[in-house]
């Protein structure tokens, strides 16, 4: 005669695939956060904005702390920091805490070198609990053209009516020293002779 067997309740269910899917990972010893703890962070808005160097970029950086079950998490504290940027950069705040609806946000003000800059939004968890962070990145764009100096082809002799054997070149840069690029340079021969070209753009590298 056969023994009848056991309903079990979907919550039990549950939880036994869950021990079983843990077991068959190795994973006895893994637990996730209660509810109503940070599990994960995501950012909202502002990620992958470009401006100008040394300015504050337009869209604030809006990041959302949830718990394990995708619920906002308040009064988290978020670390926003810079890894990889240059001089002059900041975050303002550096550090704030999540609001009702799990969010919080701060500026982003560029360094002073041009290229991309990366940094990371990180939750302050319990010391043991595996980090919990999102990363951000801005590209950083050259200041308006501010300074030119010459870099090539100066004092140059040569025979009457033949072109010289360099070429000249010069260097456009802002305010922090990046090159600048697409400056229309106009270039005239005084006291006689001719160039060239009479109008030339500056290359990636401000020449």
């Amino acid at each position: 005669m056969r023994t009848p067997s056991r309903l079990l309740s979907p919550r039990a269910i549950a939880e036994f695939c869950l021990a079983l899917t843990l077991g068959a990972c190795g994973g006895g010893d893994v637990t996730l956060p209660p509810d109503g703890e940070p599990a994960s962070i995501t950012i909202l808005d502002g990620d992958g904005q470009s401006g100008r160097v040394g300015e504050t970029l337009e869209r604030p950086l809006l990041v959302q702390v949830s718990d394990a079950r995708g619920e906002p998490v308040p009064g988290a504290t978020v670390v926003f920091e810079f890894s990889q940027a240059g001089p002059g950069a900041a975050v303002v705040p550096d550090q704030k805490a999540t609001n009702s609806d799990g969010q919080a946000d701060t500026r982003l003000v560029l360094g002073t070198t041009v290229g991309q800059q990366a940094g990371q939004a990180r939750v302050t968890v319990p010391e043991g609990r595996a980090p919990i962070v999102a990363p951000f990145s801005a590209e950083a764009l050259s200041e308006n053209a501010n300074n030119m100096a010459p870099v090539a082809g100066l004092d140059q002799t040569g025979h009457v009516g033949q072109p010289l054997d360099d070429r000249l070149v010069v260097e456009v840069t802002d305010g922090f020293g990046n090159p600048v690029a697409g400056v229309p340079i106009t270039w005239t021969a005084e006291g006689g002779g001719t160039v060239s070209e009479g109008l030339v753009p500056t290359d990636e590298d401000g020449r």
